[in-house]
């Protein structure tokens, strides 16, 4: 029998390293595929999508309806959008790290309500169909994330 100083390792209450790496790779690609719809969708495929006016509707798109935005002139909206949704992309990545599954999905959801607005205006169909993949990054990112430590008190009882 081991001495009892010696810990093994999967014995251990510490998450494995390995899924922490994995769920941290993940997110930071999860992040990485954001900020090229972001700056690809949202920034270059919105403006030119109704360069000169042609093919577009006239008035404002709905803003319950994302996927009806690639019909319209919506440059600087979609960018504004995408860019305010950083904050739960960011947020996402952290709490995917730390282990913390369920705010991780919730940031992961607003992200991707954020995205969709620069993601359906600038981007054709098969623009869509190609960067799709993203979304199944984000999951395995929630599904590698390593379960939270149980927390040991430290108050005398």
């Amino acid at each position: 029998m081991a001495h009892p100083s010696v810990r093994r390792p999967f014995l251990s209450a510490e998450p494995r390293p390995q899924r922490r790496r994995w769920a941290a790779g993940f997110a930071g690609a999860f992040l990485l595929w954001y900020l090229a719809v972001l700056g690809g969708a949202g920034g270059l495929g919105a403006a030119l999508n109704c360069e000169g006016g042609e093919g577009c509707f006239p008035g404002s798109p709905s803003w319950t309806r994302p996927w009806t935005w690639g019909d319209y002139s919506v440059f600087p909206e979609a960018l504004l959008i995408g860019v305010v949704g950083l904050i739960p992309a960011v947020a996402f990545v952290a709490l995917v790290t730390s282990g913390r599954r369920l705010p991780a999905f919730v940031a992961f959801v607003l992200s991707l309500v954020f995205l969709s607005y620069p993601f359906f205006a600038g981007l054709t169909q098969a623009g869509r169909v190609l960067f799709a993949f993203g979304v199944l990054l984000g999951i395995a990112a929630i599904g590698a994330a390593p379960a939270p430590t149980a927390r040991t008190s430290t108050r005398a009882v």
